[in-house]
């Protein structure tokens, strides 16, 4: 699940959180030092501050408070809707859960949903396409696992949309998509004249298209997993610089990362988790009980088995991460950081 914060400011609201840390074992729970119990942790030095730390940590934010209280604490920190995490406001009765920051490419609406179905309570949800009952365009990025390249063309898209306007699908990449009215199919981007109802384009590609005779918006597939090791304490910034060259190397957008996999002894490399935090992308742990059953179909180094267990890290969590996929990039060493690139099977 998506890692999740519950935070409480009052007994009463302490006693909605447990319920829901029970629902969600996974989520973290923080409440007043006072409250303080078994399953929670107090919420250190001041609230301003664990919410700074909690917006570059966690993707879903739980308050249950008033939304004054919310909206004054979190507004310091709010970027772009890309990067901000769902934050979801609740009543400590649970009656209401409303979805207040990242609706869409956050998930906030289908978590206030899933609360609401949970708990018996009330989801509230004001973006219009939702109230409207239209898939907007970021919800259909997100929905069909795409980035978006240009969030105004985006916007320009859904206003289309809730103008009850058609909106044709190009998929040059094969992605497997959900696809419902008033989005629809073209097979051949060379026929576009055959829909004449057809106002605006979603263009799936790994490439953009050189030009369409109608607004359009741009949608990368995230279909790549990188299978990364690294030296102890290489930084965010030396790992990126090294992950973006692999990704021109091929010409491969950078927006296509699914997910970084990396073997299990790594897991606390603070590098990884800085990079995969600002990525908005899962860090995948894989053991060395696993790539030792695959490690065999991939070059390695004995020194590197002598120290870890295992003959090499990129290429087997590659191939692990991405569903035993097929390598894109054969693994980049440099400067004590491996990389190999993966397009995703898709299962």
């Amino acid at each position: 699940m998506k890692k999740m914060a519950i935070l409480t400011l009052t007994e009463g609201g302490l006693k909605l959180g447990l319920k829901l840390k029970n629902q969600y074992p996974d989520a973290q729970l923080y409440t007043m030092e006072k409250y303080v119990t078994q399953g929670a942790q107090a919420i250190k030095p001041s609230l301003n501050l664990m919410v700074e730390k909690l917006f570059q940590t966690f993707d879903v934010l739980c308050f249950i408070m008033a939304t004054g209280i919310v909206v004054r604490v979190i507004a310091p920190y709010i970027k772009d809707k890309r990067v901000d995490p769902a934050v979801l406001v609740m009543d400590e009765k649970g009656q209401y859960i409303i979805s207040l920051l990242s609706g869409h490419l956050g998930n906030g609406n289908y978590w206030a949903e899933k609360i609401g179905k949970d708990i018996n309570g009330t989801p509230v949800i004001t973006t219009s396409s939702d109230t409207n009952g239209i898939v907007a365009i970021d919800t259909f990025a997100s929905h069909n696992h795409c980035a978006i390249k240009d969030m105004k063309k985006a916007k320009d898209l859904t206003v289309l949309l809730l103008e009850g306007k058609t909106i044709g699908v190009i998929n040059k990449e094969k992605h497997n998509i959900l696809l419902k009215k008033p989005y629809i199919f073209i097979d051949n981007e060379e026929r576009t004249d055959e829909y004449p109802e057809i106002e605006g384009y979603v263009y799936i590609s790994k490439q953009g298209p050189k030009e369409m005779n109608k607004p359009f918006v741009w949608l990368i597939p995230k279909d790549i997993v990188v299978g990364i090791g690294c030296k102890k304490g290489k930084t965010k910034e030396e790992i990126e610089k090294v992950l973006k060259a692999s990704f021109e190397k091929i010409k491969l957008p950078y927006e296509s990362i699914k997910k970084l996999a990396t073997v299990s002894i790594k897991e606390e490399e603070l590098g990884l988790q800085q990079l995969a935090r600002a990525l908005k992308v899962p860090l995948e742990i894989h053991s060395i009980e696993d790539i030792k059953k695959v490690e065999d179909q991939f070059q390695g180094s004995e020194f590197v088995k002598k120290t870890i267990g295992v003959k090499s890290v990129s290429e087997p969590c590659g191939y692990l991460g991405s569903c035993f996929g097929k390598c894109i990039l054969p693994v980049q060493k440099i400067a004590g950081i491996t990389i190999s690139l993966w397009k995703e099977d898709e299962v």
